[in-house]
């Protein structure tokens, strides 16, 4: 019951938080953009709360680690439409890729993490390799 409520709390202040940055950014009045919002609000929640529980029972774990660490894939999606190159600073996007690596890191590398999950050298160098790959192509 814990565990479900977490969830369900995570995935409620996500939609909320949608809802924050969509109203900052289109207009409510439209009825062709509110339906757009209602069905990925409702999808985003439904998703939210999929992979939360995959990761509560161990299930599949590594590969959603691997598509949370996807996230610089939208902005070499913008860059390449846009035809900026570099439009982030060295640092920041060195740091905020890292620190998206912690957890994953921590869980998959360290022996005697809190959790107990088992070390595994190839997922650590995967995620490893694969951000890095992103970091690569935004500067190029």
């Amino acid at each position: 019951f814990t565990t479900s409520f977490i969830c369900i709390m995570n995935a409620n202040l996500y939609t909320r938080l949608m809802t924050s940055i969509w109203a900052m950014r289109y207009d409510m009045s439209n009825p062709n953009l509110l339906r757009l919002f209602h069905f990925l609000k409702i999808f985003s929640f439904i998703a939210i709360l999929v992979l939360a529980q995959c990761i509560v029972n161990g299930q599949y774990t590594f590969l959603i680690f691997l598509l949370l660490s996807s996230d610089w894939l939208f902005q070499i999606a913008h860059n390449i439409r846009s035809g900026q190159v570099a439009s982030w600073r060295h640092h920041t996007l060195l740091c905020t890729t890292a620190t998206k690596l912690f957890y994953p890191l921590y869980l998959y590398g360290c022996p005697s993490n809190l959790v107990g999950v088992p070390t595994n050298a190839w997922c650590v160098w995967l995620l490893v390799l694969w951000s890095a790959l992103q970091v690569m192509l935004i500067y190029t």
